[in-house]
């Protein structure tokens, strides 16, 4: 595929649902098919070719009609992506008798793969055709850590773009964060300034706001954030600054227990209370796991001062498909723990590529029949394409891994490179979304490499491994057992 696939404008006047692909019900509906590998009976095996992966080409929102007891179209986009199976532009619709369009977004990358660019517009009726809204501009360094984002509005009367936000980070030699500073629009000029600093001890991290005021760097808030020996968040204490009585007061406290891997299962917060000079109990929060370490319920808990007692107000389930993907949560509300009622519930729906194809938005439903009833719902469209196919003739980077098949999340990679330099490294799933990059010094010959996988449910997945020298790649495929 040598140039950029364009998702045709008009794809969203209609949808309709042949077999297991959902496909476009439009005249175009031949232009953008989803292909489904071939699978028979109840046989849920993802037999994918080596490298196909799957893009989102667009989606449609609906809302239910109580009345008619049917779905109405409300909202829908589109997608376009360039030669990298980057996302460049969006182009979103409303529906009103019609489609019509409402809102394009553009994007632009570096040559590492970040966002560079992002520009909104918006379409104006009157006018008939899309005008600037907002745009964000970032650059990152070398790690993929961003450096600068200007946030800027598009002034109608002047006719170009003003600044109002103007934020630069930067990074110690641990990629960790030493200081953020914003500069904001304030009267059409940006003149006020606040930054945030950052200092690192073995067991705390020390996070210092400040306003720049007449000149001077006036202090605002206070956060103490300690660790315990495997780098996990223990107690955060948060202070702000009393001009005063030139002191820091106590405002809210959080303590977290975790689980031997780093998962918080509660956290518990409070606030100060400066008449008693003492912490007062505000919020608990219990989350639970399963043996794959996914969420399967969060519980929420406040301190009922009246009734000098904990009470309960919301509790979350999660349920998953045999792949690990969420399929279900449903949100409760109740008054101490002793009656739950139903809130809201969300369902997904993926097709046998475990592509999220349906998310549905329900709402409770009375008496006679308890339950819920559909309020809004999206619809998702892929197509797919063949990394190998758009890869082919490109400079290749010969390139193994091992283990693999792997149940850990430590790889070993090898390969040779041309000359001294970096290479960066994606690790994908089968969507072709990045779930982890980073980049890595190499030197001239053989190299061996020891990579951390992200923590990811069984599957398969793409390493991605391209050497910046000489632009030369590899696409590994990669079995999570």
């Amino acid at each position: 595929m040598g140039k950029k696939i364009i998702v045709l404008i008009g794809i969203m006047l209609g949808f309709s649902q042949i077999g297991d692909a959902q496909i476009l019900g439009s005249k175009y509906a031949n232009e953008l098919r989803i292909k489904q590998p071939a699978h028979s009976g109840n046989n849920h095996s993802m037999q994918l070719p080596e490298a196909i992966v799957y893009r989102e080409i667009g989606f449609r929102d609906d809302n239910w009609n109580s009345t008619t007891n049917a779905w109405e179209f409300s909202d829908s986009g589109t997608f376009a992506y360039d030669n990298n199976a980057l996302r460049v532009e969006e182009h979103d619709y409303n529906y009103s008798s019609v489609w019509k369009d409402s809102v394009k977004h553009f994007y632009t990358y570096d040559a590492n793969g970040n966002q560079a660019s992002y520009i909104m517009q918006v379409w104006v009726p009157w006018k008939n055709n899309f005008r600037n809204f907002t745009q964000n501009l970032t650059t990152w360094n070398l790690q993929k850590l961003n450096t600068e984002s200007i946030y800027q509005i598009w002034d109608t009367l002047k006719n170009s773009w003003v600044t109002t936000d103007d934020a630069i980070t930067t990074y110690d030699g641990n990629n960790r964060i030493t200081e953020h500073t914003e500069e904001l629009d304030t009267n059409g000029s940006l003149s006020g300034k606040v930054r945030t600093q950052y200092s690192y001890s073995k067991d705390s991290t020390i996070v210092l706001q400040q306003n720049l005021i007449a000149g001077q760097w006036v202090n605002y808030t206070l956060d103490n954030e300690s660790v315990d020996a495997n780098g996990f968040d223990t107690l955060d204490i948060s202070q702000f600054w009393d001009a005063t009585s030139a002191t820091w007061v106590n405002n809210n406290r959080d303590a977290y227990l975790n689980t031997s891997y780093g998962y918080t299962i509660r956290d518990s917060s409070f606030t100060w209370d400066s008449k008693n000079n003492q912490w007062t109990n505000y919020i608990i929060d219990s989350i639970s796991y399963d043996a794959n370490r996914r969420t399967t319920s969060i519980l929420y808990i406040f301190w009922d001062k009246a009734f000098s007692r904990w009470d309960t107000y919301d509790l979350t389930k999660y349920s998953y498909n045999s792949y690990g993907n969420a399929i279900d949560f449903e949100d409760l509300t109740g008054s101490n723990g002793k009656v739950w009622n139903r809130f809201s519930n969300d369902t997904l729906i993926y097709d046998d590529n475990q592509n999220l194809i349906q998310s549905i938005y329900e709402l409770p439903s009375g008496s006679p029949t308890p339950g819920y009833y559909p309020y809004s719902r999206t619809i998702y469209y892929y197509n797919s394409f063949d990394l190998a196919v758009e890869n082919a003739g490109k400079n290749e980077l010969s390139a193994t891994i091992f283990p693999n098949p792997t149940d850990g999340n430590i790889l070993k990679v090898s390969f040779i490179s041309t000359g001294e330099g970096q290479v960066s490294l994606h690790f994908c799933d089968m969507r072709g979304e990045i779930l982890s990059s980073e980049i890595r010094n190499v030197m001239e010959g053989s190299n061996e490499i020891q990579i951390s996988l992200p923590s990811v449910s069984a599957g398969s997945y793409f390493l991605q491994i391209t050497n910046q020298k000489d632009a030369a790649s590899s696409l590994l495929k990669i079995i999570k057992k």
